[in-house]
């Protein structure tokens, strides 16, 4: 097994080599993220706003808006809170450059029927390896979340026979 050191060494790496070939992939991976029964069938989606090495989200945000509530997350000291995505317009940069919805925190967790989850790695078990600060797995640890159906979002390179895993580490229900 590959520690988490070299994994996102790897993947650095894999992203860059493959720097202009990310916006056709992401276009792709959306399509079938789309396409699956889970999105298709959700009403409350938790969504990323994504970094520019990570699968692309703002045109499933654009699309998609109208129709379902989409709530991304946004960072507060070592946490994660919720808003509510209200168009582009209504996003300003936050922690790490990461676009965020601004307005009052999204706080009905019981009603998110679908979380897409970025990572810099994934394994055929669901694992996920993050960028390490564990924004992620300390949310969906929280017995209200723990119920959500949770997506991991990738490029094909980063998915790994085997990650290596903590004991906090929340696996995924899917990875696409």
């Amino acid at each position: 097994m590959t520690d988490k050191a070299e994994i996102r060494r790897i993947v650095k790496r894999e992203k860059a080599a493959n720097e202009t070939r990310l916006p056709q992939w992401s276009a792709e991976i959306t399509s079938r993220l789309e396409a699956s029964p889970r999105f298709r069938a959700a009403r409350v989606v938790m969504v990323y706003a994504a970094l520019p090495d990570e699968v692309e989200t703002r045109g499933l945000l654009a699309r998609w808006a109208g129709e379902k509530t989409m709530v991304l997350p946004v960072v507060r000291g070592d946490s994660l809170v919720l808003k509510t995505f209200r168009g582009f317009g209504a996003m300003e940069k936050g922690a790490f450059g990461i676009e965020e919805p601004t307005g009052e925190p999204f706080t009905a967790y019981e009603t998110i029927d679908l979380a897409l989850v970025p990572g810099v790695a994934f394994d055929r078990s669901g694992n996920r390896l993050g960028r390490g600060r564990g924004y992620y797995d300390r949310f969906f640890a929280s017995e209200a979340l723990r119920r959500v159906y949770k997506i991991g979002v990738c490029f094909d390179f980063q998915k790994f026979p085997k990650i290596p895993v903590s004991p906090w580490d929340i696996p995924m229900d899917e990875i696409i």
